[in-house]
């Protein structure tokens, strides 16, 4: 997850390197990822809550990287967005 973050750093501070051939490979493979964590963690989640007894702070940490690894998807699919609203691809 962190280097998806420093990735993400790295595209929005170059827009032209964002547009690459090789930039926009790897955004698909980050958005796929991050979608594939954020279904996982989905259903961490739901074993934490369908659990007789709950250990809260393990629901806690399965919720933050649900939505931190959801809403990295979603920036990776909007960067793929823009790529595409721009005619790079």
């Amino acid at each position: 997850m962190l280097v998806g973050m420093c990735y993400m750093f790295l595209l929005m501070s170059s827009m032209a390197f964002s547009m690459t051939s090789p930039a926009t490979f790897l955004n698909c493979l980050f958005c796929v990822s991050f979608s594939f964590l954020t279904f996982v963690y989905i259903q961490e989640v739901f074993k934490d809550l369908q659990a007789a007894k709950r250990d809260w702070l393990k629901l806690g940490a399965n919720l933050s990287h649900l939505l931190m690894s959801g809403v990295m998807g979603w920036m990776f699919l909007e960067i793929l967005f823009m790529t595409m609203r721009m005619g790079a691809l």
